[in-house]
């Protein structure tokens, strides 16, 4: 992803979010001995219209999530790049993220749930009193919704799979523990629909967002 496609996502979009695991192949030293191994890595897969797939390895300091102080149900996700030493003081991209997919239809999120969001993201755009002031007086809903019991759940999750896998201090995919619930294949199920068919069912977090860039970081 160049420079440019970055400059593009200041805005809010509908956008994918999903923590997974994948397998990365990898030979021995000395390459002589041609011994094939397998590592478990997980992902934080991000994927927008405005700048496709991004995928960042789950290392300690790396990621960061943060309720934001007296807004309900709004977060702020911190994501490192390309950091020789990860470190919360060093985050290349900040997500804010508002209005949640919560219903009781799992899985992939529906081509209507998909044309509400975005029809709603270009009211937001164009609000006469700015993007954050839209939230005041605009609202946003997907039929069959649950909760806000289950969305607390879901982003608790969310939250302590980034805590295991990312504190500065005690990051490791050894804390992950053992189960469906924090075990699942890295998948990003808008880009797939984008390049291929694929009518697999995956837990996600289907959300809108805004990108930000903090341009300071070398």
């Amino acid at each position: 992803m160049n420079s440019n496609e970055i400059k593009k996502a200041e805005a809010y979009a509908l956008t994918e979010i999903d923590i997974g695991y994948d397998f990365i192949r990898y030979t021995n030293y000395p390459i002589a001995t041609n011994i094939e191994q397998q590592i478990k890595v997980y992902w934080l897969s991000i994927y927008r219209d405005d700048t496709n797939l991004i995928m960042v390895p789950m290392l300690p300091g790396n990621v960061k999530l943060d309720e934001v102080e007296e807004e309900k149900g709004v977060y702020d996700l911190f994501v490192g790049l390309c950091h020789i030493k990860f470190s919360y003081e060093k985050f290349d991209i900040v997500l804010r993220i508002r209005c949640i997919k919560n219903t009781t239809i799992k899985g992939m999120i529906s081509k209507d749930e998909e044309e509400r969001y975005r029809k709603f993201a270009e009211q937001v755009e164009t609000h006469s009193e700015g993007r954050e002031n839209a939230f005041k007086s605009l609202s946003f809903t997907l039929q069959h919704e649950t909760a806000a019991s289950a969305l607390r759940t879901k982003m608790s999750d969310f939250k302590t799979l980034i805590e295991l896998l990312c504190d500065p201090e005690t990051g490791n995919i050894e804390h992950v523990p053992s189960g469906k619930r924090y075990n699942q294949r890295s998948k990003c199920i808008l880009s797939d629909r984008k390049y291929s068919v694929d009518k697999n069912s995956y837990w996600k977090l289907s959300i809108l967002t805004t990108f930000n860039i903090d341009t300071t970081i070398v």
